[in-house]
Parts: structure tokens; sequence; C-alpha cells
């Protein structure tokens, strides 16, 4: 049984936040010296009221519409976030009412953020060459811009917001996906993460009492915190071998893939990275100067925002690699049939 990726769109928020409007707050030399790093010159943020749920609404009723496939043609959604709606239930039941699909379909919420993308096409293709759908929407969500403190350099002017769609079916004569390698090293878990929300520590009181030893550098616990340094470090150390392994999973070399769409975790971390794989600039589109670090979708929306285009009229082998808060990471090599991606839009 193979897969066909019918399509990919992505949906960003209309409201613009720039590097630059930080000078006032960070100093003009210091924002500029942020710019550089991080390589972001503007991201795009969800208005009040806005969830990661109704980007990802509008993303894939937007592909629905525009591949003129019915919701009642589809049979379930995996909703991929680390910003839903509610602990609980699984935003994915909430978009199967409100995308209209039928009551016979799956729905369920995976917990992962930056490898989301590649986590995200191996489990829907493997719900697929199961058998227990024919057509499955996979849609990646996320609102990290609001999990940053507004006075934290190193988060705020870097995160940005975005929704992917992507419609995989069920394929008896041909297969688009190429290559998978999805990988884990728990013991990095700290170094990314926002401590208060859920069970382990439901409010800062709960926090503070308990004074956690692992987590006694982090000074904000109700917003999201990096150690830049260990999540370089990693990167480095283990994307290389994402990319290789994916490779030969698939039997191919470098040459054979037309364009790789990292997970857009800085500037600074991709030079280094493509440097170190010796990998073709040219092949290594970016996305991360206007849209900024959007977790989970930002392979997908790299890909939609610099390649769209190119892939109108002609096949492309593309590898999508995700990688970060987990430590998680995932490499998927996949053939983007002519107008499988589509061009970037905006939700009021």
């Amino acid at each position: 049984m193979g897969i066909y990726i019918r399509g990919i769109l992505t949906v960003v928020p209309t409201r613009v936040r720039t590097t630059s409007g930080f000078a006032e707050q960070f100093g003009q030399e210091e924002t500029e010296r942020i710019a550089a790093m991080t390589g972001v010159r503007e991201v795009r943020i969800v208005a009040p009221g806005q969830t990661a749920a109704d980007l990802g609404e509008a993303a894939a009723s937007r592909l629905l519409a525009r591949l003129n496939v019915a919701p009642r043609d589809v049979q379930g959604i995996v909703f991929v976030t680390q910003t839903p709606d509610y602990v609980l239930p699984a935003t994915a039941c909430i978009l199967q009412n409100r995308l209209g699909l039928g009551k016979q379909s799956l729905a369920f919420d995976v917990n992962l953020g930056c490898s989301a993308y590649p986590y995200g096409l191996a489990i829907v293709a493997s719900l697929l060459s199961a058998g227990l759908a024919k057509r499955v929407l996979l849609i990646t969500a996320d609102t990290v811009s609001r999990l940053a403190h507004p006075c934290e350099k190193a988060t705020t002017p870097l995160f940005g917001d975005a929704a992917v769609a992507t419609l995989l079916e069920s394929d008896e004569e041909d297969n688009d996906l190429l290559g998978v390698e999805l990988g884990t090293d728990g013991g990095g878990w700290k170094n990314l993460i926002q401590p208060i929300g859920q069970q382990r520590f439901r409010t800062t009181g709960e926090f503070a009492a308990a004074r956690p030893e692992s987590l006694a550098n982090i000074e904000r616990p109700e917003y999201i915190s990096m150690n830049g340094t260990e999540i370089f470090t990693f990167t480095l150390r283990e994307v290389p071998g994402i990319v290789q392994r994916t490779l030969v999973a698939a039997g191919l070399e470098n040459q054979d893939v037309d364009y790789f769409f990292f997970h857009q975790a800085n500037k600074f971390i991709l030079d280094h990275l493509i440097r170190k794989m010796r990998l073709p600039p040219e092949k290594c589109l970016l996305s991360i100067e206007r849209f900024g670090n959007t977790s989970g979708p930002s392979p997908a929306v790299t890909a939609c925002v610099a390649a769209a285009q190119i892939n109108r009229d002609r096949s492309l082998v593309a590898m999508f690699v995700g990688f970060g808060v987990g430590y998680s990471w995932g490499g998927v090599l996949a053939r983007l049939r002519p107008g499988t991606l589509w061009p970037l839009e905006e939700m009021v």
C-alpha cells in the first residue's frame, strides 16, 4: 500500500511583528544582534482569541476546497500541536466537528513540537497503510508566540505562529513517502520547556514549593525556557545523522534530493548545520526571515513559501527535517507531485 501526498497548504495570521520593533525595549544594537543571530526580521502572530485550532481549521478547509474534496470524503484528522485549545478534549475532535467530517472519522492529537511534521507524516502513513482510513488530514499548528515572555530576548523575537494542512491518501500503485527516520533523546527534555500548566506543576506556587533541582535555573516557569547552547550542540550532533539515515532508508544520496526543508530553529544554527553536512545552500531553502521559528509547522511552511511556484509544474524530491524540543527528531524523504504545494495564505 502506497501513500499519495495530495496537497500541502500553509496559513499564517495577518498580524506582523517586526524584530526592529524591539529596539526601544532591548536597545538598537542588541536588537540588530538578535536579528543577525536568529535571521528573523518579522513573524506572524495570532490576534487575541485566535488559537492553533483556528489556524488549523482555516488551512484544512482551504486545502479541501482547493483540491475539490468534500469533508465527508475524509476519514480522519491527526492534529499535531503543543498549543491545543484545552487540556481536554483533544482539539482534533473539535476540528472533526468544525470541518464537517463524518462521525466514523478517527481523530486524535499528538503532543510534539519541532519534530511535528515528519512525525505527523509517518503517523498518518501508518494509519493509511493499516487500512484504517483511505484519506486523512494531517494538521500541524502552533501558536508558540503566546508562550514566550515579552521581555525574554532569546524567545520573543524568534517565535511565530502558523498552521499547515496536509491531505494524504492511500495509493494502490505508487508511493510518495520514500524514506522515514524518527528518534528521541529524552535526556534533553529540560533544555526547551514550559514547566507550568499541566499536572506536574499546575501553578507558579506549586513550582516554587517543589523547587525542582533540575529546573533551578528557570526564572519564569510560566513561560517557555530555552537553553540555546544545549539546543545548538544537540542539533549539530544529531541532525546530520537524521539526514543520512533518511537517505539510506530511501536508497538515495544527497544529489538525488531537490530541496531540504529544515525546521527553522534559527539562522545561526541552520548555517552551521548546512556547512557541516556540506549541502548546497541553494537546496536548503529558508523562511525564517519572514516567518521566524513556527515550531512544528516550520519545514512545511518553508516548502509552501519557497517552493510552491517551482512545484506547480514539476515533481520534486524533498526532505522534511524536524528537530528540537524533547529532544525529538524526524526526517521524511518525499516525492511532491506537481501541484502538491500551495502558496502560503493569510487568515484574518
